[in-house]
């Protein structure tokens, strides 16, 4: 997460404890998490490309992102929206 800050970088991570509880939001560049129940590589890779396609990875920047099998939740400082991401 530091070097994250340093470079003004959003982290990308299946890891869930990577959350707003950890890393308050607004302290960092951003948080997306790959949640799918779903663990295979090939998965996560599908949903996250749908994400940056689907228009919403604007919401990243300063929030947490939890990226679902369909779907978007981004929590950020205003509190939660979620997006559908289906393909």
């Amino acid at each position: 997460m530091e070097y994250a800050k340093q470079e003004n970088r959003i982290v990308i991570t299946t890891e869930t404890n990577f959350n707003e509880r950890s890393f308050p939001i607004c302290t960092h560049p951003g948080i997306i998490v790959l949640a799918s129940r779903q663990r295979h590589e090939a998965v996560g890779a599908q949903i996250f490309q749908r994400f940056l396609l689907s228009g919403f990875r604007k919401h990243a920047k300063d929030s947490v992102t939890y990226l679902t099998d369909d779907r978007a939740i981004v929590r950020t400082h205003d509190g939660e929206d979620t997006y559908e991401i289906s393909s």
